[in-house]
Formats: structure tokens, C-alpha cells, sequence
């Protein structure tokens, strides 16, 4: 099965898609982003990497169009398509997962990319839990958005932001380029 994931920039109006199996779709994407982590500020990476996993995983594949990943200057919206078929979205906060295709939802398991337990929209809510916003999530018929607002930065002098490694649990040691 094949999947597209559209990046839209509000600010500049650029797009950028990712087309292809499901788990190299996100691979790509997750590689792509650590790379552009300005277009994401203020996003907790492990949210945007999470919400991006689940809207993949979950997308009913019936219906056409890709998985959106919208950068806008209040935050990023992750709308995948299909309904929630019957839950509501207390039902996700309380852990309800009914992946349309549990094959898949075992390749994002094997590959390190979700952990299956349904506990996905719980996480991202506790990485905004200390950050005085949270995320939201709403649902129609044939969508469901995740909305993650942007954090106001924190001061720190020489931050490094690091997009972890989404088949990993800890992010790589750093190391030196000595040339």
C-alpha cells in the first residue's frame, strides 16, 4: 500500500510530498524534517514525529489524498483521512486505538516508529503538559486533525534542537567531525 504526506508551508506557500510505502514515506519524512527544524519551532519533536506516525498508521486508505502536515505560525496541524469509526476523541485520550490496517500498524512496530499500544495521543498530550498550552485534537466524518501549537521558546544560550531518530528511544551520542 501507498501513501502520500504533503508538507504545506503556510508562511512561504511552499509544499513538499512524500510518496510511497508507508514506512519509507515516514522514514523520509522524519529524516527531511530534522533538517528543517526552523519550520517546526516550538513543536516538541516527539509530537510532531508521534502525531505524523498516527495519522499514517490510522489513515483510512479508501478514501484519496495524502496525509497533511500544515506548518502555520500558531503551530502544525496533522489531518490524516478517515473518521474515527464510532470513537470519540475522549475514546483516543483513553487509549481506544482501532488501526484500519493492523498489518501496518506492525511494520511501524518492527521498524520502531510506534509502539502499538494505543497510547499515542496520551503521549503528545504529556509532552505539552509542562509547556502551559496543549495539543487538540477534533474529528469530521472522513478527517482528524491533531493540533500542535507552537511553545514560546525557552532562553537558553547555545540550544541545540535534535530531531530524535524515530526508530530509536534515545537520540544518537553527538560526535565530532574532525577533518
Amino acid at each position: 500500500m501507498a501513501v502520500t504526506l504533503r508538507v504545506a508551508d503556510g508562511h512561504a506557500g511552499r509544499t513538499v510530498d512524500f510518496n510511497g510505502a508507508e514506512t519509507i514515506v515516514f522514514r523520509r519524512f522524519a529524516d527531511w524534517a530534522r533538517g528543517h527544524a526552523a519550520l517546526f519551532a516550538g513543536v516538541p519533536c516527539e509530537a510532531l514525529l508521534e502525531a505524523t506516525a498516527n495519522a499514517v498508521i490510522h489513515r483510512d486508505a479508501t478514501l484519496r489524498g495524502p496525509v497533511l502536515v500544515k506548518a502555520l505560525t500558531s503551530g502544525i496541524e496533522v489531518v490524516s483521512l478517515g473518521g474515527l469509526n464510532g470513537l470519540t476523541p475522549d475514546d483516543l485520550l483513553n487509549g481506544v486505538s482501532l488501526p484500519p490496517n493492523p498489518h501496518l500498524l506492525d511494520r511501524f512496530v518492527s521498524n520502531g516508529f510506534a509502539r502499538g499500544t494505543g497510547s499515542g495521543l496520551t503521549r503528545i498530550m504529556d509532552l505539552y503538559e509542562t509547556t502551559g498550552t496543549t495539543a487538540g485534537v477534533s474529528a469530521t466524518t472522513n478527517s482528524v486533525r491533531l493540533i500542535l501549537p507552537r511553545t514560546p521558546p525557552t532562553p537558553a544560550v547555545g540550544r541545540i534542537i535534535r530531531f530524535p531518530d524515530p526508530g530509536r528511544d534515545t537520540p544518537p551520542p553527538a560526535t565530532a567531525d574532525h577533518r
